[in-house]
């Protein structure tokens, strides 16, 4: 990839136009233009792409670093941004998110540094094929509105499993009822040799998750 030979006058031209159109498309961040010239000096914008490759040789960085901005410095500025709006966030309490299953509805109070359930997941609780008395592993729990589901629909155990501790124990603030509840079994890290009295330890579960 060669860097383009404009004039001063067209550069600065292109990096206006680039700018606004940023700006006018509410972006964030980073993006990048594909821009072509034509014969006469026109700039036309084709697209802007909003997740290009990151790339230590691709066009966002090599661009960058035309721009006098290395690799290492154009992450850092990236990471800067996004911890400036994370850090600016109201610390109010937790944010929860209401599941209609067809067990009845639930809320789950997210705790922070797990994401709010994302659709596809909602619509996979809604449809699990669960049936009573069965044991259930589900591994990468994340909100644990699917283990959750499963417990709902009867199963005998769930053991949920996630590499980050904040997540191997969902919040729910509606009760799934005292039998579910009784069946519940988290656990934190790779290891699944700590549930020594659930059928992971045993090795027979009947669904995985």
């Amino acid at each position: 990839m060669l860097r383009a030979d404009l004039p001063d006058d067209l550069h600065s031209e292109l990096e206006a136009l680039a700018r606004h159109a940023f700006r006018a498309l509410g972006l964030r961040d980073y993006a990048r233009f594909d821009i072509r010239l034509s014969s006469g000096g026109t700039l036309f914008f084709l697209e802007a792409n909003t997740t290009p490759s990151l790339e230590p040789l691709e066009a966002l960085a090599l661009s960058a670093r035309w721009a006098g901005l290395e690799y290492p410095a154009l992450v850092e500025r990236m990471l800067s941004e996004a911890l400036g709006r994370y850090e600016a966030l109201p610390s109010a309490k937790r944010p929860s998110v209401r599941v209609d299953l067809p067990t009845g509805p639930i809320e789950l109070e997210i705790p922070e540094g797990v994401h709010v359930p994302p659709a596809s997941s909602i619509d996979l609780a809604g449809l699990l094929d669960v049936r009573q008395g069965e044991d259930v592993l589900d591994l990468g729990c994340g909100s644990g509105l699917l283990s959750i589901a499963a417990a709902k629909l009867g199963a005998r155990h769930v053991v949920a499993i996630d590499l980050d501790p904040g997540r191997s124990r969902p919040r729910r603030r509606t009760p799934i009822g005292t039998a579910s509840a009784a069946r519940w079994r988290s656990v934190r890290g790779p290891g699944m040799s700590r549930c020594t009295d659930d059928p992971l330890s045993k090795g027979r579960m009947s669904a995985l998750m």
